[in-house]
C-alpha cells in the first residue's frame, strides 16, 4: 500500500451526517496507515473532536462562504499544503472547495475530492464549472439522488466517470453494543416525541414546532424532544416561546447518548425538507 498524505477540509461548525463522516473517515485512513491532517473551523465541533485524537494534526482557521476570496488565507493554506506534502484533500462544503480547493491546485496537490452529501442542484455558473471542470479530481455522492442533483443543471459539469457513489456506512455491532437507557423519563402518560439533527433550516424544526403547537391545541399529553446544535437554536427557541409550546419542547443541545435518546422516545419525526440520505437517528 502506498502511505498518502490526506488532509480532509471541513467549515462547518456544527456537528452533522458530514462532519461524522468526515470524522470516520479521516480515523479510518489513520488507522490503515495514511497520514492524515484536517483543515477545520474556528469553532468546530469536528475540529475539537479531531484535536482529541492521536496523530491527526489539525490546522484551526475562521472560514465563511467569502474566506476564497482572501488572498492571505489562500496563501496559509497553499503554504500548508506544500510544506505537508498534501497528496489528496477531501473538501466537504461548496465554500471549502473554492478556498481549499484553489489553494490545493495552486499548491500542486494531486487529488481533490469533492464530498458532495445535500442532494441540493448545484448552480450552473462560471465558477462551478471551473472548480467541477478542473480543480475537481472527483466528486463523491452520499447517493444516487444527490449525484443526480449535483449535475442537474449541467449534466457535463464533471466527466461521469470522475463522479462517484459512496453510501455512508453504519457499524451496527458497535451500536448494538451501547447501552440503551433512556436519556429522559416519562412523565405520567405523555408520548414522548423527538428528532435528532443539525439545527439550521434544511431539518424543518420551525415545522416540527407548528406541529406541536396543533398537538397542544387539540389537548394532546405530549413532550417534544429536540437533540442537536446550530445556527437555529435561539431562533428555534424563541419560536417555541412565541407558539406558547415552550412547555411541551425541552431542547437538549448536542447529545452523545443518541441511543439513549431514541430509547426515551414514542415516536420519531423527520420533518426535513431535504434528505440526500437521511440518517439523523445514527449519528452519536
Amino acid at each position: 500500500m502506498t502511505r498518502k498524505t490526506i488532509c480532509f477540509f471541513n467549515g462547518n461548525k456544527a456537528w452533522g451526517g458530514g462532519e461524522k463522516w468526515n470524522y470516520d473517515f479521516a480515523r479510518l485512513m489513520r488507522d490503515r496507515g495514511h497520514r492524515v491532517l484536517a483543515v477545520c473551523n474556528r469553532p468546530s465541533e469536528l475540529g475539537d473532536r479531531l484535536e482529541r485524537e492521536q496523530g491527526i494534526p489539525v490546522l484551526r482557521m475562521r472560514l465563511g462562504n467569502l474566506s476564497f476570496l482572501n488572498p492571505a488565507k489562500q496563501y496559509r493554506l497553499k503554504k500548508f499544503f506544500h510544506e505537508n506534502k498534501v497528496d489528496t484533500l477531501v473538501t466537504a462544503l461548496p465554500a471549502d472547495l473554492k478556498l481549499g480547493g484553489m489553494a490545493a491546485r495552486s499548491a500542486g496537490v494531486s487529488d481533490i475530492i469533492f464530498r458532495r452529501g445535500i442532494a441540493v442542484p448545484t448552480r450552473n455558473t462560471a465558477l462551478n464549472r471551473y472548480l467541477f471542470g478542473t480543480v475537481i479530481t472527483k466528486l463523491i455522492c452520499n447517493s444516487e439522488e444527490t449525484l443526480r442533483q449535483v449535475l442537474k443543471n449541467n449534466p457535463s459539469m464533471i466527466p461521469r466517470e470522475r463522479a462517484y457513489v459512496l453510501y455512508n456506512g453504519f457499524d451496527v455491532a458497535a451500536f448494538d453494543a451501547l447501552p440503551a437507557d433512556p436519556l429522559v423519563q416519562r412523565r405520567g402518560n405523555e408520548t414522548i416525541i423527538g428528532n435528532a439533527a443539525r439545527l439550521t433550516a434544511q431539518k424543518g424544526h420551525a415545522l416540527l414546532l407548528e406541529a406541536a403547537a396543533e398537538l397542544k391545541s387539540r389537548g394532546h399529553d405530549f413532550r417534544l424532544l429536540i437533540a442537536g446544535s446550530g445556527e437555529l437554536e435561539d431562533e428555534l427557541k424563541r419560536r417555541s416561546r412565541e407558539l406558547s409550546v415552550d412547555d411541551h419542547v425541552d431542547f437538549l443541545g448536542f447529545t452523545e447518548n443518541i441511543k439513549g435518546f431514541h430509547a426515551s422516545l414514542d415516536i420519531f419525526v423527520l420533518p426535513s425538507l431535504w434528505e440526500a440520505l437521511g440518517t439523523p437517528w445514527l449519528k452519536p
